[in-house]
């Protein structure tokens, strides 16, 4: 039975903004809470998503309006550690 649910799942949100999105489009979010919770709760979540990468470009300085995945010119050039 529990991998039927897993399996019937799909892929699982990688970001917070999917997961927001998700929870947003879920008839059961709707129907366990109140209309206006979940307005408020994405709203609150957006806002976060957008002050976090408004965050990160600051630190960055990559500059407002560079749509998200593309490279970047100039500025600094980060190497990732795993």
């Amino acid at each position: 039975m529990r991998a039927g649910l897993v399996a019937s799942a799909g892929r699982l949100p990688r970001t917070l903004l999917e997961a927001v999105d998700a929870f947003e489009d879920d008839p059961l979010s709707h129907k366990v809470f109140p209309a206006g919770f979940v307005r408020s709760y994405v709203e609150m979540k957006r806002e976060e998503w957008d002050d976090f990468h408004a965050e990160i470009s600051a630190t960055l300085n990559i500059p407002s309006g560079v749509v998200e995945g593309t490279p970047q010119t100039g500025g600094p050039q980060r190497d990732r550690c795993h």
